[in-house]
C-alpha cells in the first residue's frame, strides 16, 4: 500500500522513503568499513605518576620487562611515546631502588 502525503504549507507532494530490506538496513556505510580495514601500524602510550602514597615519590616503570623510565617522578608526566598496535604491553611499577621489574608493587 503506498501513501502520498501533502504539505499544505508549501503544496508539495513527498513520497515515504523506499522500503529496504533487512539486510540493507543493517548493512553499515562504506566509511566505517574502511575504517574497520585499515591497519593502524602504532599506538601512542603516556605515563603519568599521580600515586597518593608517599612511598612512592619515586618510581621506576618496566614496559614488556624492559626500563621505560627510572626514577620517574610524581606528579610527572611523559609526552606521548609510540609503541607497536595491536600488541600486549605488560607494564611493571617498582620502587626505584628495585634491581629489576621481578616483584614488581603494580602490574
Amino acid at each position: 500500500m503506498f501513501h502520498h502525503a501533502t504539505n499544505y504549507a508549501s503544496h508539495k507532494t513527498h513520497r515515504p522513503p523506499s522500503r529496504k530490506s533487512v539486510s540493507e538496513r543493517r548493512a553499515r556505510p562504506r566509511v566505517i568499513e574502511l575504517l574497520e580495514r585499515r591497519e593502524v601500524m602504532d599506538a601512542s602510550l603516556q605515563v603519568i605518576h599521580n600515586s597518593p602514597y608517599a612511598a612512592a615519590a619515586l618510581v621506576d616503570v618496566y614496559v614488556n620487562d624492559a626500563l621505560l623510565l627510572n626514577d620517574f617522578a610524581f606528579r610527572s608526566a611523559t609526552p606521548y611515546v609510540t609503541v607497536p598496535s595491536g600488541v600486549n604491553l605488560k607494564i611493571d611499577i617498582t620502587a626505584a631502588n628495585a634491581p629489576n621489574n621481578a616483584s614488581p608493587v603494580f602490574s
